[in-house]
């Protein structure tokens, strides 16, 4: 016992530490925040807000408006870069200074206490980072392979997903422009950077309950209640760290200062409101939805159940329905039925039964306190969990409206107001208790924060370790230029296609070698063919619960080229393929004769192919008879020597030989002959030549099956058919 009390307040001093670790990140982060959170404050000023509201409320969307200011310098394709900070920060303290009154109008004691309790929490935020090289799990390597594009916007974009017209290359922008901004001006690591920036917003999430819970139940103890129960005992969002989904957690702030505003707009509704008011309302939004762009469904539903329960049809059905105890009560058990349904269903980390009984309890216990807020907050979140549990088919990356991820993450929002309601109710009745009630409830949240809640990463969403980087390092000095590694996937939780399920999926990022997903489960005993026609040479194992099979690679011939620790690669046994070096041997002795050697090599024809290289005479000799022009030209030529040729491309080659290098095919005309080649495929007009002239039939019935490799015996039979051979 004394053992884990002792590792506990070690670990919490480690988080602490870790504020001093990341002290640049988190002073710029600060600084810029409370420079913006004075704009936040100007454009409320026509709200009559009390100065406990104002100053949290302002300090929440202070960073709402850094991200988006970042986002506008991102999209002009202006670099990060450290001379920027002291600029930064120098402008940022003269706001502060130039607005000092209006920061002591906005001071109070209460305003001290909320800023301790967002350091305790995001001290016991900063634990799960320790130790950590990358961020966890699938999903950060593309928000890291962003914030890497944004902080060199000069150079050619290695995401897929870009700041463009193009909306299918879209992706929550506004996180990353920030953490990339964040990255560049404090010269700390891409990674690093989204590590504390996604604590940091979890821990604004929390205090972000504070203002909206003040604005709605108009008193100080419910909003603590409220902040207290969302920061010191649920996991959420901090489990979530676990499947790196940054731009979602980071969308909680978004979505509790828009709520917030909304509420403000209610109670000011009789009087009006200047245009600063609906100026703030407008960027906050765009600000969230730029976070993460199914914010928007939010505010889209919040807008819906704001007009439907302030009709007053609805408002006095309602309050009928909540004077009468029997109606009222089967109404409350029903939807606290489906509310907790709707959790289980979504797949909520909770890993007991007793918590969901737990919750469907306290959601009885909230009618019980408060009826009308109740039943709102539980239709919205079963409509919201509608969107989620229903796929829709709107293109072919979105599967549902609010994927299952994302509304798990919005669901701390509803949970945290519900779990109070009925608590809140009781204090309120016995008031000689609330002092004594809130004081426990600090004390039960303490020792469950610091002793019992786990704030380590999952062991599964820990992808990379020292020995993955030494792995990585092996792979940068020994694997050839055009090695393509195959790497452990497994189907995506929303069913959009595949996604890497070890530390192979950091391998392009750390080594540049190519990558190529196989499902994690894959028999390489029966499938080793198929596995190297698609150009797999290598297979990288890591021990993780959804790595490879390392015996079923043995099984089926692999060989250990590496080992260290848990982290093997294995190299296939791809030897019946025909590489490019192989082919340029062939074609030159088909076209010239059997005992044709051609002239010495240069090696300063390919930057892969060295002046030592086996083939590289070959390889020359067949560059300068026009036959093939290299693989790559940025930057510089390549060969890629290594690579097996796909069916495609040895219809170049064979036609080129066969009719000299300045040939050209015929048009494709309305058909290819292949059920897989349309006529609109890069080598359409080739493959079409090369059946007609009946050096090259299908693969599979009415397939040509234009991306498999080419094996020994099908190369024989081509060159045979295209030079009359013997």
């Amino acid at each position: 016992m004394w053992e884990t009390v002792i590792n506990s307040l070690q670990m919490l001093e480690i988080g602490f530490s870790s504020i001093c670790k990341y002290w640049v990140i988190l002073t710029c982060l600060l600084a810029f925040q409370c420079a913006f959170s004075i704009a936040i404050a100007e454009l409320l000023s026509n709200a009559a807000l009390e100065k406990e509201i104002l100053s949290s409320l302002s300090f929440l969307g202070g960073i709402l408006l850094l991200a988006l200011a970042c986002l506008a310098l991102a999209w002009l394709k202006i670099k990060p870069i450290p001379e920027f900070l002291i600029p930064w920060l120098l402008v940022s303290f003269l706001i502060l200074v130039w607005k000092w009154k209006r920061l002591r109008a906005m001071s109070s004691p209460t305003l001290g206490w909320l800023a301790l309790f967002f350091l305790f929490i995001l001290g016991v935020r900063l634990i799960f980072i320790h130790g950590l090289i990358v961020p966890p799990y699938a999903d950060s390597v593309l928000h890291t392979q962003i914030v890497q594009d944004m902080l060199n916007p000069d150079h050619p974009a290695r995401a897929f997903y870009r700041i463009s017209l193009d909306l299918s290359r879209y992706y929550h922008f506004g996180f990353h422009a920030l953490a990339a901004w964040l990255s560049g001006l404090s010269k700390t690591n891409p990674a690093q950077t989204i590590l504390v920036l996604g604590q940091y917003f979890q821990a604004m999430a929390i205090l972000g309950l504070y203002p909206l819970a003040r604005i709605v139940f108009g008193k100080s103890l419910p909003a603590w209640l409220v902040m207290i129960t969302g920061g010191l005992f649920l996991p959420i969002p901090a489990y979530t760290s676990n499947w790196g989904k940054y731009p979602a957690i980071a969308s909680l702030s978004g979505m509790l200062f828009v709520l917030a505003v909304g509420f403000i707009y209610q109670e000011n509704r009789k009087l009006r409101l200047q245009w600063k008011f609906w100026l703030l309302a407008g960027l906050t939004v765009i600000a969230a939805i730029f976070l993460h762009s199914r914010s928007a469904i939010i505010f889209i539903l919040a807008g819906v159940f704001f007009l439907l329960f302030n009709n007053g049809s609805v408002k006095r059905l309602l309050s009928s329905v909540a004077r009468k105890r029997i109606a009222g009560g089967i109404v409350a058990i029903i939807l606290a039925g489906l509310f907790t349904f709707a959790f289980v269903k979504a797949g909520l980390p909770f890993h007991s039964t007793l918590f969901f009984v737990f919750l469907a309890v306290m959601v009885l216990f909230a009618f019980w306190g408060n009826y009308e807020y109740t039943l709102i907050i539980v239709l919205f979140n079963l409509l919201a969990a509608a969107f989620s549990l229903f796929p829709v088919g709107i293109s072919s990356r979105v599967q549902s409206v609010l994927d299952r991820p994302f509304f798990i993450i919005f669901c701390y929002i509803p949970i945290s107001f519900l779990i109070t309601i009925g608590p809140y109710r009781v204090l309120s009745i016995f008031p000689a208790w609330r002092r004594v009630g809130l004081s426990l409830l600090i004390l039960m949240g303490l020792l469950n924060t610091v002793f019992l809640q786990n704030q380590h990463p999952a062991n599964w969403s820990v992808f990379v370790d020292g020995n993955d980087l030494s792995s990585f390092q092996w792979m940068k000095l020994n694997l050839p230029a055009d090695a393509v590694v195959g790497i452990a996937a497994m189907p995506s939780g929303n069913g959009e296609g595949s996604m890497p399920a070890d530390g192979g999926a950091w391998l392009e990022s750390f080594t540049g070698s190519s990558t190529h997903y196989l499902p994690f489960d894959t028999d390489f005993l029966s499938q080793s063919s198929n596995i190297c026609q698609s150009g797999v040479t290598y297979t990288y194992v890591d021990g993780l619960d959804y790595s490879f099979d390392a015996n079923n690679l043995l099984e089926a011939g692999a060989h250990q080229v590496f080992r260290l620790g848990n982290v093997s690669i294995y190299q296939l046994d791809c030897k019946d393929l025909v590489t490019r070096a192989q082919m340029a041997v062939y074609l030159e002795r088909s076209m010239h004769g059997a005992t044709y050697n051609p002239p010495d090599a240069t090696g300063m024809v390919f930057i892969d192919v060295p002046i030592d290289y086996w083939a590289a005479k070959w390889i020359e000799k067949l560059y300068a008879d026009g036959i093939s022009s290299g693989c790559s030209t940025p930057p510089g030529l390549m060969y890629c020597p290594e690579t097996p040729v796909t069916r495609a491309q040895v219809a170049v080659f064979l036609l080129r030989a066969e009719h000299g290098a300045g040939y050209t095919p015929p048009a494709t005309g309305i058909s290819t002959g292949f059920t897989d080649v349309p006529v609109n495929y890069w080598f359409a007009d080739w493959i079409k030549q090369l059946a007609s002239e009946g050096i090259a039939t299908g693969c599979d019935g009415d397939n040509y099956c234009p991306d498999t490799a080419v094996t020994r015996e099908q190369m024989t039979v081509f060159l045979e058919k295209t030079f009359n051979l013997p």
